[in-house]
């Protein structure tokens, strides 16, 4: 278990550091569904991003499941 553990603690951070910088490069602010939206782009999956973002799992499945409508439709 403590391999997998880290595991998961390392793709956290690796996608942490990557919203960070594709936030810093928009030079804008971003709002959640933007977050969410790229964390979900950098690997996390709904629970994940619910943690680090510090909402509950089912807002962040219905920002998914809303964003995944927009890009379909």
């Amino acid at each position: 278990m403590g391999e997998e553990k880290d595991d998961r603690i390392v793709r956290r951070l690796n996608a942490v550091v990557y919203l960070l910088a594709e936030l810093n490069s928009r030079g804008e602010k971003s709002s959640m569904r933007d977050k969410i939206d790229l964390l979900s782009k950098a690997g996390l999956n709904y629970k994940e991003i619910a943690e680090l973002m510090g909402k509950n799992p089912n807002y962040i499945a219905v920002e998914l499941n809303t964003l995944r409508k927009k890009k379909s439709g």
